[in-house]
């Protein structure tokens, strides 16, 4: 029988790994009961965030991270990682964004602008509040925690008080217009630096997801870091120096709010306009005109010169880093993508083809290229192991076996393992061929086919295969083909040496045997189902068939 293994196709419970790793709903299920089951799903780590992708350097530690959180106590935790993470922080931002703009109109705001504010407010005392529930991330240590006790406390140590005091700000209006009031406001806009730093990283993401270039998202999170600066200073060389002259009861002549004809109480369109252009001009360094002749002023307008100065310094130096030397294995990876993208199109290849010969080379060197040929000639055959086996620390980490053998054992174990990267419906090996190898998955996904088309099985991260050589005597799995279902990294060795590193453990040989004898079972159990036709008992005990919610009218 001829059966297609490059279309998969089958009804295994597969597509997204949250949905397989949370309990099927009961047929009869509520609203409620599935609204839940939804809202776990966007509590969980999600495997496509561009935060978890940069984090993560192997899709295997992904959903590591994933089973951990949803298996776990606390997987009422909102991950940092998660959907709902993400949307709270965009909304957190856009919340500052909102308070910050609006932040010198304390007094007389517009009734559309106020009622905002009323909304904003709210909606910022239910994101605090999710904080609470949102796990951290140490970047320093690599670590993710969603401890409720730890999570708490990093939020009241770090973030908890500034988020309050800017929550709070425009009450500080109400105290009297002393020194006091202008601390407090200028506390206020530094605390505004440091909670948008803090948060960086979700504009970085949100421009990523948007698909813009490595440039552009540069340029457009610097473009928006300099307005901030500009909108801060904008604020501060009017509202201190005005009110300094409020309390004193006197407005010189020689400030330049009097020289440009502006009120020292009413604070208009014009207003800000004025003093944005004197803001921008002493930022790039070029004096606006000599108004300035106030002691306080002239401080302000210092700071404000000395902190364009700095910026632009800390832009240039990024800038060499982007497309220095620091940064050349980015750009090789980046040329050879380009290259490769004109090949394709010069030789007329198919655009599905294209995208796949693209994700394959985007998950072989994840965004950097080396010469590891060139690289590894200067070092021994000892350390090329260990550097090989430090390579293969996520397939040692979930693979029982491995993880138990001594580590010079494995060594030499991995001196005659190779690694290679299948594609998704990619044959990795079929039935009618010789198995000579066994073969470990490092990360991915491979479905189990019978000879007859039946697929009834799937294995996932640290699960092995291609045993037949080891307990020949057990040869039902002789006729079962494997396809990757996904972009799948495998490990195999040639039976002999894995029967040479194992010939004096005959515990680990058993083990073996159970997990063919319990494959076998599987196997032999649906196709008995299928003959006696009681497939689809079978795929409602499984969950594919369920029956869909529908009103039933009772008899009177």
């Amino acid at each position: 029988m001829n059966v297609p293994y490059n279309e998969h196709n089958c009804k295994l419970i597969k597509g997204n790994p949250v949905i397989s790793l949370l309990r099927p709903l009961h047929p009869g299920a509520s609203r409620l009961q599935r609204f839940a089951r939804a809202l776990k799903t966007y509590i969980l780590l999600d495997l496509d965030d561009y935060r978890c992708n940069k984090f993560f350097t192997h899709p295997s530690l992904s959903r590591a991270e994933l089973k951990r959180h949803a298996n776990g106590p606390y997987h009422y935790i909102i991950h940092p990682f998660s959907k709902i993470s993400k949307y709270v922080q965009r909304i957190f931002f856009l919340v500052l964004t909102h308070r910050c703009i609006f932040d010198i109109l304390n007094k007389d705001k517009p009734t559309i602008i106020q009622y905002t504010c009323y909304i904003r407010d709210i909606i910022n005392c239910f994101i605090m509040m999710c904080f609470f529930m949102t796990g951290y991330v140490n970047y320093s240590t690599r670590e993710v925690f969603i401890q409720p006790s730890k999570i708490r406390k990093h939020y009241l140590k770090t973030y908890f008080l500034v988020d309050l005091y800017l929550a709070t700000d425009e009450f500080y209006w109400m105290l009297p217009l002393d020194d006091m009031a202008i601390v407090c406001k200028i506390v206020s806009k530094i605390l505004y630096v440091v909670r948008f730093k803090s948060i960086d990283d979700t504009v970085d993401s949100t421009l990523n997801s948007l698909g813009f270039g490595k440039n552009t998202v540069f340029i457009l999170f610097h473009f928006w870091a300099i307005m901030v600066c500009l909108h801060i200073f904008t604020e501060l060389i009017y509202w201190i120096p005005t009110q300094i002259y409020i309390s004193d009861n006197i407005y010189p002549n020689t400030s330049w709010v009097f020289r440009e004809n502006l009120s020292f109480h009413e604070y208009t369109i014009d207003t800000y306009a004025k003093s944005f252009l004197i803001v921008l001009s002493y930022f790039l360094g070029a004096a606006y005109n000599d108004y300035v002749r106030e002691p306080n002023e002239q401080l302000l307008l210092a700071v404000l010169t000395f902190t364009g100065r700095f910026y632009v310094l800390i832009i240039i130096a990024k800038v060499l880093s982007l497309f220095g030397h620091s940064d050349i294995s980015q750009s090789d990876y980046e040329n050879r993508l380009y290259q490769l993208c004109n090949y394709m199109r010069t030789m007329k290849v198919p655009e599905h083809l294209q995208s796949k010969i693209i994700d394959r080379l985007k998950y072989n060197y994840q965004k950097k290229f080396f010469d590891e040929k060139e690289l590894l000639s200067i070092f021994t055959e000892q350390i090329k192991t260990e550097i090989f086996l430090y390579g293969a620390r996520n397939l040692v980490n979930n693979n029982t076996i491995l993880g138990y053998l001594p580590k010079h054992e494995l060594a030499k174990l991995f001196v005659y393992m190779k690694s290679q990267i299948f594609d998704p419906d990619e044959l990795i090996q079929h039935y009618k061929s010789k198995q000579r190898f066994v073969f470990f998955i490092s990360s991915g996904t491979v479905a189990c086919y019978t000879k007859e088309g039946l697929e009834f099985l799937h294995l996932k991260d640290g699960d092995i295969f291609g045993m037949l050589n080891l307990q020949p005597k057990l040869d039902a799995l002789s006729s079962v083909t494997y396809v990757a279902t996904e972009m799948t990294e495998i490990y195999f060795v040639h039976y002999k040496y894995l029967k040479l590193a194992f010939a004096d453990r005959s515990e680990y040989l058993k083990y073996f045997n159970e997990i063919r004898t319990e494959r076998i079972k599987i196997m032999e159990r649906l196709k008995k189902l299928t003959k006696s036709g009681q497939r689809i008992i079978f795929d409602l005990k499984r969950g594919v068939l369920l029956e869909k919610p529908k009103r039933r009218y009772m008899a009177d």
